[in-house]
């Protein structure tokens, strides 16, 4: 899998979403993760594991499940990353920001 280091110093993994998107994950899997990864895909996919599933699957696999947390979950810098509706960090995320004067 293809890994790279966070601008917070974390090591990541990268995946693609089931929708193709960029997917940071923390390198180490986790017993609080939920993403699961497909490594016959390339690149990997992950695929987010709903709650109703995640206690068969540990129950199934025990210590052989492997899954990972989003980084963005983790990471220090994340808010600096996070796409707001004016682009990049900085940006507005008021309500004004993202629906203009809507009337409430």
């Amino acid at each position: 899998m293809n890994t790279s280091i966070c601008p917070c110093g974390a090591k990541i993994l990268w995946a693609v979403t089931v929708n193709g998107k960029a997917q940071p994950l923390d390198a180490e899997t986790s017993e609080k993760g939920n993403i699961g990864i497909d490594e016959s895909q390339n690149p990997p996919v992950a695929r987010v594991i709903p709650k109703a599933q995640l206690e068969d699957l540990r129950l199934e696999f025990g210590e052989n499940l492997r899954l990972y947390v989003a980084h963005h979950a983790t990471c220090p810098k994340a808010a600096e990353f996070r796409k707001t509706p004016q682009g990049r960090a900085g940006g507005s995320t008021t309500d004004a920001g993202v629906f203009g004067d809507v009337p409430r």
